[in-house]
């Protein structure tokens, strides 16, 4: 289970709920909206870590990488909830490069060590 992924699938279903209530679907609306608050309170339970006082990357992966933005990003906690705020700081803080820009993840070593990626500057 990886934030990322979850923070995917939880996005997709919203916009599943919200195709089926503009189709008059209201069954499946409801069904993938409890789906995606179900999702959330896992995802919040198992992948955040308030001892780090941030997402990890994956549930027995405390490493600090970019792509776990994509929490408040796509929705999977409000951006001024602490979970996310803590999230961004720790990003900030260990991944962005003195020469600018923002690696991926905490001692990459593709392509050299800690590189900057211009995918992951962009998200940040």
């Amino acid at each position: 289970m990886y934030t990322y992924s979850c923070a995917t699938v939880f996005s997709g279903l919203g916009s599943a709920a919200s195709i089926a209530l503009a189709l008059g679907d209201d069954e499946r609306a409801d069904r993938w909206n409890k789906a995606a608050l179900s999702l959330r309170e896992t995802a919040s339970r198992k992948l955040y870590d308030a001892s780090l006082g941030r997402f990890k990357r994956g549930i027995g992966d405390d490493t600090v990488d970019s792509s776990v933005f994509s929490a408040w990003y796509l929705g999977l906690v409000k951006d001024d909830d602490p979970m996310a705020v803590g999230t961004m700081k720790s990003i900030e803080k260990e991944l962005i490069r003195p020469q600018g820009g923002v690696s991926r993840y905490t001692d990459d070593g593709y392509q050299g060590h800690m590189n900057s990626w211009p995918l992951c500057t962009l998200w940040l």
